[in-house]
């Protein structure tokens, strides 16, 4: 997922052309962090393992935006992190 506060410091308005298609493409390439929760969500998903976060260098408060509209878990990934799947024997 990607903070999209991020593509928007890089690429301030008015862009040009090529600043245009960065921009889009980094935000259309990644579920933006408002969208993620409400997806996670529909799906049924239990518990919601974040990983790939762009940027990478972000604190875990940005990240728990990716919360809002789901009902079950949020774990933020870090590197080396090991996540269980399914239940447990």
């Amino acid at each position: 997922m990607i903070d999209p506060a991020w593509p928007e410091s890089l690429f301030p308005e008015p862009r040009t052309d090529a600043q245009e298609g960065l921009y889009q493409h980094l935000v259309q390439s990644h579920t933006l962090i408002e969208d993620l929760g409400p997806i996670a969500q529909e799906a049924g998903v239990g518990t919601l393992v974040l990983s790939h976060m762009v940027p990478g260098n972000r604190p875990d408060s940005t990240w728990e935006g990716c919360g809002a509209g789901f009902d079950g878990r949020l774990v933020i990934g870090h590197d080396l992190d090991v996540v269980g799947v399914g239940a447990p024997a």
